[in-house]
């Protein structure tokens, strides 16, 4: 057969369209029959106005579905003038000479694909590879044109079925087969237009094609382009991540910047590269390694000091006791002195306490540490001086910023400095623009044009703003601490009256993490810059200008070649004046060696990293604002902060599913072995050494990364920089309210914090990273000793700037924590929009998880896919049967839960009643791991959801029950659709669900306007603490309530109350009571399955919809009848009444097959008692007890007849007849006989059959 020819197709250009008369004449009409208003005189705005809807309907799921209806109802000319339209404006380029402006069009395909649903779930569900949204869309356009379609296209018609194709087609699950979708809708457009024949049908193998294109590089739609015989892959290679390579080079322009702010958005770690994300993780990993030690010693240290010393050694506090003042002395105070390496205080600090010696020698070896580090840092001369000069270099801490109550009252500070009121005026006189004082200058000083400054204002005046001063500045606060990098301004360069009011040193214990933090803090910043410098340069994407140009950009821009650029470092000396600057990080300018400055790097390498850096973005100067805007926006944020801490930190339940989850990614990374051998080593090591091992993680980057802890801390941080620590509403809401059990509540908040992130720090290090680096180690052990000089020198030259002297270790840890940090869930890898909408409502509270899930499970099939490509191809055993192992893990701990339960339900008989109760849970537990335990004392059958202990819950729900089914040599085809469905909104659901916050907001407004307390009721549950809910639980299933008599009995009433005039069975023993609450299955809690409040709220959710809908189509139609200046179209009225009639028609559906499932699970005999006990408890839920009737027993539809209501019709002609004086009876009755013809199609219909098709304004 011969091949088949494409025709050529002439180019037109924009221009000409524009200066075609004839075409934007024929346009005009069109668009304004689609009422889209556009200026007759302005050509290219009718030309532009066309283009975009054209680009909306053919990108966007939404907008295709409403042009297509749109067009319908065109006339027969309209729809001819549309389709030449649409066929010339097919002949435009893409890009280049002739094309439609860039910039708009580049806007267009970007909205239309971030606004299309399937986009945005394919952008976090492909969070790694960025297959989705207006660029994907633009490629699969350029792909057709370089005939990537023809060849795909017969791939799929030789691999996959037409049956596959129309499912494939037609559900709209990820960005590719929503791109399938909306080819399908774009197919009817152009039959409706004239282009393609509708006697043809819809091309399925067209529709699969363009989802296979738009989506290849999703992960989902992958696994789709395999079956197409590899065709996915090639195309995967010019549309994958960099999908715009379809395009020749010259016509990437326009896009690049759409694609570079979704991948610094959308991509784990801002799109940086995993070179440059480990490059600042493994500092800041050692930066937290200090930080976390100096904490440790400081605790230890405060302890110590309270037990073991007076206030007088503490902080030199001396009292006059003829007049009672107190004088603070505490530089000379035992402590601080001890700690400047005073000899003699030692020697009475050892007298005292040989605990408080110690932890003072293991503060001087670990500041010794970090000098150490900070001489190997980029840190410059001036600065490593201070260590040389100052061996005993202790921080200097103001009080003011590090405390909640000062150590004396304002009032004693005034009393025992009664000159320093007038000291603080004349130190404002001779620095009015001092920023410590500024804002009360402004009201009262002049500096005329010498210099010279004035007051103003009356002596009673200025001593009335001197006071304000005065005890602003000496009341604590965080809110005013600047960032000054390490190494703070030393004492001596403070005004001596500053000095005074801020207070210096006195709390000694916190001067130790001062000094290390102080330390660290800048080195290990400098040393990122100086490996984000060293990467860069080498891959020729950054370059060093002489710092003698005169214009440094345009040099480093003609370097790199005409690319845009920034510099890498920006000063924060500079931000403190007000001035701008873009730089990818700040650093204190005269801290830093000269080889960071004037370095310049391409502006989309820099964008990147400066995600790393800062990570704010767009939204970041809201949570700042001191107005309306920024205080909701904290506050919203705060909220969610409260809410996601009693959800996950502050709930008991939460930590034994958090300990459970980890148990989980540590098996499907592949690292069962670590978990089994893991603690068992790390519990048999001596301290020091256990110790070092948690040193090791944390340097590298791995300790601390827990992502519900960071999260609510993120959230905390919105509220903390606006609200002093000592503010008892920011202590109650970190505190998920423990605060207000005093300090006891408070410790027990920090423990929950601690405990939470620390098993899951514990999972990361001592199981999946120990294991990682034991097999790491096997692999770099098996190679020659030349792959392992080249390994090590690969290494050393990216990780140690090229030093030459890394060693296998130090590789080996490398490898590991690699692999650890991609196979785990991390907080600094989750897309970056999901923390900046933090405090939005459209973000659910709990989308970073599983984001990070899918991150890994992608990482889990990629390294596994490498560790076998490279041990067949090097022919290394030890990493084939590493990769094989990987996944072998992996698919056994995804199907465990699923076939376990499958085997005890089908083992205790209880398979059909799993079955059926399916159909009656809500929508997060019916697809789950159901294992049911048995009957209770009530006749109900208990079950436990085993889904919830699995890491991948979502996944889990979305797929495995399918394949399952599947195995069981199950029919799933005509399961297949729904499925699909299933699938789809399991995976976004997090994403799409309103925060727990914006629920508290919505039911408080409700329960404002309307007082009903369940609205209240709703509120509180989505910010009550998990504790709080937990104890709540048990009380209630202990019976504890009614314990206290009526009062116990109303609050018990109130939270939880009768549903159906039901309340579930208490717990008869303590094995019970366990189990309700998710103590024996840990995290797993026990339920009822109660059939009559299933079933109640099964059928109130299948009628709801239909019985508004139905009320307010007759409410309209009376209120149009009855009103004689209103036009009545009887073939509208009757598609409306088609569209109700076809509701109750799929209601009464599912009822019957609501009913047949129930009916297996409790016997035809106890089903009809239930449902008429829920007529008489539940008015409005139930179907009519005729058409009740007609489903049970004829399995027949019945439904609820307008047309033989005589009376309501009459009282119309009557109101009729007295407004207008005229007999409408006859127009109303013809309209009463079409609404009765309508409703015979339904009567008696089969309710196994679909809703009849009428065609209605046809003969």
């Amino acid at each position: 057969m011969a091949e088949e020819q494409q025709p050529s197709v002439q180019e037109r250009s924009y221009e000409s369209l524009v200066a075609d008369k004839d075409f934007t004449d024929g346009l005009f009409y069109v668009l304004k029959d689609l009422e889209i208003d556009v200026d007759y005189q302005n050509k290219q705005s009718i030309v532009d106005a066309f283009l975009t809807r054209k680009r909306f309907f053919e990108n966007n799921l939404v907008a295709a579905p409403v042009a297509k209806s749109a067009i319908d109802d065109l006339d027969d000319d309209s729809k001819a003038i549309l389709g030449y339209s649409l066929q010339e404006a097919d002949k435009l380029p893409t890009f280049g000479e002739g094309a439609a402006p860039l910039g708009k069009k580049i806007a267009d395909y970007g909205l239309a694909g971030i606004t299309d649903p399937t986009n945005l779930f394919s952008a976090v569900a492909a969070a790694f590879t960025l297959g989705a949204g207006g660029a994907a869309s633009l490629a699969a356009k350029e792909a057709a044109k370089q005939g990537v379609r023809k060849y795909l296209k017969s791939k799929i018609k030789a691999a996959v079925s037409k049956p596959a194709l129309a499912s494939y087609a037609v559900e709209g699950t990820v960005a590719g087969t929503g791109g399938a979708a909306t080819n399908v809708i774009n197919q009817k457009i152009q039959q409706e237009v004239g282009l393609r024949d509708e006697e043809d049908g819809i091309d399925l193998t067209e529709a699969a094609t363009q989802g296979i294109i738009e989506g290849v590089a999703s992960p989902v739609i992958g696994v789709l382009g395999n079956v197409a015989g590899g065709g996915a892959y090639q195309l995967g290679k010019a549309s994958g991540r960099k999908a715009i390579q379809v395009l020749p080079d010259a016509k990437k322009e326009g896009i690049e910047s759409g694609v570079a702010w979704l991948e610094r958005n959308l991509l784990p770690a801002g799109g940086a590269s995993d070179t440059q994300r480990r490059l600042i993780e493994r500092q800041s990993g050692q930066a937290m390694s200090f930080k976390n030690r100096a904490e440790d010693l400081t605790n230890s240290f405060n302890d110590v000091l309270k037990r073991d010393f007076t206030e007088a050694d503490i902080i030199g506090i001396k009292k006059d006791d003829a007049t009672g003042t107190k004088e603070i002395l505490a530089e000379e105070s035992l402590i601080n002195k001890a700690l400047q390496g005073d000899a003699d205080s030692l020697s009475l600090v050892q007298n005292k306490s040989q605990e408080a010696r110690n932890l003072i020698d293991d503060f001087f070896s670990l500041r010794n540490e970090a000098f150490d580090f900070a001489k190997n840092s980029s840190v410059n001369k001036k600065i490593l001086g201070i260590f040389d000069k100052d061996p005993n270099y202790v921080r200097n801490v103001p009080e003011k910023y590090a405390v909640t109550k000062r150590t004396e009252s304002y009032k004693d500070f005034i009393k025992r400095n009664p000159d320093i009121k007038s000291e603080l005026r004349q130190a404002m006189l001779l620095d009015p623009e001092n920023s410590n004082w500024k804002k009360f200058t402004d009201r009262y000083i002049q500096v005329d044009s010498e210099g010279v400054a004035k007051e103003t204002l009356d002596n009673t005046k200025v001593d009335k703003i001197i006071d304000e001063a005065a005890e602003s500045l000496y009341a604590p606060t965080k809110k005013l601490k600047k960032e000054t990098g390490a190494f703070e301004k030393r004492k001596e360069d403070l005004s001596p009256t500053l000095k005074k009011f801020i207070g210096y040193n006195n709390i000694p214990g916190l001067r130790i993490a001062e000094t290390i933090n102080g330390i660290v803090d800048t080195a290990s910043r400098t040393n990122a810059a100086r490996d984000i410098i060293g990467d860069a340069t080498r891959r020729g994407v950054a370059v060093t200008v002489d710092k003698a140009a005169k214009n440094p950009e345009a040099v480093a821009r003609q370097s790199l070649g005409g690319e845009d650029v920034m510099p890498i470092t920006g000063s924060f000396q500079k931000i403190s004046k007000g001035e701008k600057e873009d730089a990818v990080m700040r650093l204190p300018f005269d801290a830093i060696d000269d080889s960071l400055k004037n370095v310049y790097i391409t502006k989309t390498e820099g964008q990147k990293l400066k995600e790393l850096f800062e990570g704010e973005g767009f939204l970041s100067d809201l949570y700042k604002q001191d107005n309306v805007v920024g205080t909701v926006v904290r506050t919203f944020s705060g909220v969610q902060g409260l809410s996601k801490a009693g959800k996950t930190i502050y709930s008991p339940l939460a930590h034994i599913r958090n300990t459970v989850g980890a148990i989980g990614y540590t098996i499907t990374s592949g690292n069962l072995k670590g978990l089994l051998d893991g603690f068992r080593y790390a519990m048999a090591l001596p301290k020091k050494e256990k110790d070092d091992l948690i040193k090791e993680y944390t340097d590298l980057g791995i300790r601390g990364s827990n992502i519900d802890l960071n999260q609510v801390l993120k959230r905390f941080g919105d509220i903390s920089d606006k609200i002093d620590d000592g503010n008892i509403i920011e202590r109650l809401v970190k505190s998920g309210g423990l605060a207000a059990f005093g300090k006891p509540g408070t410790k027990a908040a920090k423990t929950a914090q601690d405990f939470y992130g620390g098993v899951d720090d514990a999972f990361k290090g001592l199981a999946v990273f120990a294991n990682e680096k034991t097999k790491a180690k096997k692999v770099f052990d098996s190679l020659s000793k030349e792959q392992q000089a080249a390994k090590l020198a690969e290494f050393d030259q990216t990780f140690n700037a090229g030093r030459g002297t890394s060693t296998a270790k130090d590789y080996i840890k490398e490898i590991a924590s690699q692999k650890t940090l991609n196979l785990t869930p991390v907080y600094g890898r989750i897309p970056k929009i999901l923390e900046k909408l933090r405090a939005l409502p459209v973000i659910g509270s709990f989308t970073a998880y599983p984001a990070e899930r899918i991150r890994n499970t992608y990482q889990i099939f990629k390294i596994a896919t490498d560790e076998l490509r490279e041990g067949f191809e090097t022919g290394n055993k030890e990493l084939t049967k590493q990769g094989i192992s990987r996944l072998a893990q992996w698919s056994a701990a995804q199907g465990a839960l699923y076939t376990g339960a499958y085997v005890m339900n089908e083992s205790n008989g209880f398979g059909d009643v799993v079955d059926g109760m399916r159909n009656f849970l809500p929508d997060w537990e019916k697809n789950g791991a159901l294992v049911v335990t048995g009957k209770n004392k009530n006749g109900n059958y208990d079950y436990v959801n085993l889904t919830y202990i699995h890491p991948d819950s979502q996944f889990q729900n979305a797929v495995v029950p399918l394949i399952l089914k599947a195995a069981r040599g199950e029919d799933v085809s005509k399961d297949l659709d729904k499925s699909l469905t299933n699938s789809f909104y399991e995976l976004v659901d997090p994403y799409v669900d309103p925060s727990l916050a914006f629920e508290f907001t919505k039911n408080m407004k409700e329960f404002v306007t309307t007082g009903e307390g369940r609205n209240l009721l709703k509120a509180l549950s989505a910010v009550e603490p998990g504790y709080l809910n937990f104890l709540t639980d048990m009380a209630r299933d202990a019976s504890v309530f009614e314990k206290f008599g009526q009062v116990g009995k109303d609050v018990e009433k109130f939270k939880y109350g009768e549903v159906f005039g039901t309340q579930d069975a208490r717990a008869e023993n303590l094995f019970e009571l366990l189990s309700k609450n998710g103590l024996v299955i840990p995290g797993a809690k026990t339920k009822t399955f109660n059939p009559k409040k299933t079933m109640g709220f099964a059928m109130s959710n299948i009628n709801k919809n239909y019985n508004l809908e139905r009320g307010k189509f007759i409410k309209d139609l009376k209120d149009n009848l009855s009103d004689p200046r209103t036009e009545i179209n009887p073939v509208s009225i009757l598609k409306d009444y088609d569209e109700i009639l076809q509701q109750e028609f799929v209601s009464q559906q599912a009822f019957l097959n609501l009913y047949r499932d129930m009916e297996k699970i409790v016997g035809k005999k106890e089903l009809l008692n239930i449902i008429e006990s829920l007529e008489d408890s539940s008015k409005g839920v139930l179907l009519s007890k005729k058409a009740r009737k007609a489903a049970i027993n004829n399995e027949r539809a019945l439904p609820t007849t307008l047309s033989d209501q005589s009376k309501e019709f009459a009282k119309i002609i009557r109101e009729l007849g007295k407004k207008t004086g005229f007999s409408y009876r006859k127009d109303i009755n013809n309209l009463r006989r079409q609404l009765s013809r309508l409703e015979e199609f339904y009567k008696g219909r089969s309710l196994n059959a679909e809703p009849p098709d009428i065609q209605i304004g046809s003969d």
